[in-house]
């Protein structure tokens, strides 16, 4: 199950879901795919800045998110890469600036 490894969800990914959901708009990670009995996950993602920003831009290329606000962005960027193993063969986000 997507909840035993990743923060907050799922959640359908809609403008309602993330206005009820996602309440602030700091760095953070997210997975976004579909919920499976495989725990299917399509991408990992994160946001150096914007978290609620960043899944927006997202909203109908996906059905459903997890997210976990960080600190900081090389928390984001750190909390991205421990769970990318759950999407095999996708590219890694570079690394925030200051990394």
């Amino acid at each position: 199950m997507w909840e035993s490894r990743f923060g907050e969800g799922p959640y359908h990914l809609t403008v309602r879901s993330l206005a009820c959901n996602v309440g602030r708009n700091g760095p953070g990670a997210f997975l976004l795919g579909e919920q499976t009995e495989d725990g299917f996950v399509a991408y990992a993602g994160r946001s150096d800045t914007g978290v609620s920003a960043r899944l927006q831009r997202q909203i109908g290329k996906y059905r459903q998110f997890l997210f976990a606000y960080t600190a900081t962005a090389e928390a984001a960027f750190k909390y991205q890469l421990a769970r990318v193993v759950s999407v095999p063969n996708r590219p890694l986000q570079a690394p925030p600036d200051n990394h």
